[in-house]
Parts: C-alpha cells; structure tokens; sequence
C-alpha cells in the first residue's frame, strides 16, 4: 500500500494528482520526499511505515521531461527498494501565455526488490492523461488538474482505471510564495476514495521549494499518510 500510494505522490508532490506541467527546457529538477504511512485500523505494533524518495527529473526538449526515482519502504510488512522511471509529454497547450491550458501524458515503470537482497523485478506500469485548467474565483487564481489513468501490477496481473481531482493556488501574499492545494482520487478495484491537502511554500522563487501533505482514505483500512519534500531546480 505505502509504495502504491506514496510512490504515485513524489512525482508531484505534495499532490499525487499529476500536473501537466512539464520542467522548462534546460532545466533539471532534484527531489527528497519522506512520507509516513499508518494504518487506523491495524494493530499498534503493526501500524507504521515510514518511506523515503528521492528523484531527479530534467527537461527533454521543449514539451517532455524524463525522470528517475528511488524509493525505500520500512515497515512491519513491508522491507522494499524501488525503482520509477517516469516522463511526461505535452500534447497541446491553449488560453493565456502566462497560464496556459495544458493536456499531458504521464507514464511510468517501476520496479522493485526486498532490502535483504535478492534479484530486482517488474512491478508495474502506468499511462496517464492529464488536464491542467486554469481558473479564477474570488478567493484568487486556481488551477485545476484532472487524471485519468490505467495501472498494471505485473506481479499480480491486475490492471486498474485511476481518478483523481486537485485544485492549486496560484499563491497567497504579496509574493504568492505559499500554495494550499487539495485533492480527492480513487480507482475501480476497492472503489475507496483518498482525501490529501498539501502546502508548497517557495523558499528562493523558482529554484527551491518545501512542502507538506497529509491525507487518509475515506473507508477500509484507514490509511493515513504525511509526507515532507524539499524540491531544487538546477
């Protein structure tokens, strides 16, 4: 569970809604994201994981990005190193130069092996659309990102749709260094929903971030999920 729902979360964090945003030619992007992981419904002793990401992205062109991430999950159930390789790619932007619309395909590749050793494999592969649609109300400006996405476990040749709904400050203050944003997403296997709100606050404007999140599901086992991030662009 911590790296099907903490992995989906680094590569936007703090949302693990995908934006359709793309890194900016010449540029490169470097991430560390610690999450914790606990289970309401689990026993004490068997309640907590605790993860640890870290992924470096650069630019590809004008209009695609490609990334790899490295992950850790430690817990009572759960010993596990993996491995995403992830990209991006813009297929069309339209409205206001500043803030455009845009429409993205995200996909990835993830594997993964315990960390007593053992051989890497496989796990997963995923395809998503992604719509990024700027708003504006009287609380300021927004952008709204819709996913929908298509998931394949490789271990248990299990495939699943993917939904997910975020909206995102353009920033509050004078500066509009801090963004509150929240989301709702779920899929068509357990059909339980997942609730997370995150805070990004630029630390040098364009260059480097931190942020926060915290969500939990809705119903079922009753996770509950924290994360931190430090993001650097280079």
């Amino acid at each position: 569970m911590a790296l099907a729902w903490a992995g989906a979360c680094y590569a936007g964090h703090p949302l693990v809604t995908e934006d359709a945003g793309v890194i900016a030619e010449g540029q490169c992007e470097l991430e560390l994201v610690p999450s914790r992981l606990s289970l309401a419904d689990a026993a004490p002793a068997r309640s907590i994981e605790h993860g640890l990401s870290l992924q470096v992205g650069c630019a590809v062109g004008e209009t695609a990005q490609l990334a790899l991430r490295a992950g850790r999950v430690h817990g009572p159930d759960a010993h596990l190193h993996s491995v995403e390789l992830n990209g991006k790619w813009r297929l069309a932007s339209w409205g206001e130069a500043e803030r455009p619309a845009q429409f993205t395909l995200a996909w990835g590749l993830t594997g993964e092996r315990a960390t007593s050793g053992g051989a890497w494999r496989h796990t997963g592969d995923a395809l998503n659309a992604v719509l990024s649609q700027p708003l504006q109300g009287v609380l300021g400006s927004f952008t709204l990102h819709a996913n929908l996405g298509h998931a394949h476990e490789a271990v248990g040749r299990r495939r699943t749709t993917t939904v997910a709904l975020a909206l995102e400050h353009e920033g509050l203050g004078p500066d509009q260094r801090l963004q509150p944003m929240a989301e709702i997403f779920l899929d068509d296997r357990d059909h339980n929903a997942y609730l997370n709100a995150g805070l990004r606050y630029a630390v040098v404007p364009e260059r480097c971030y931190v942020a926060a999140s915290w969500g939990g599901q809705l119903s079922g086992p009753r996770g509950r999920l924290a994360t931190v991030g430090l993001k650097w662009v280079f």
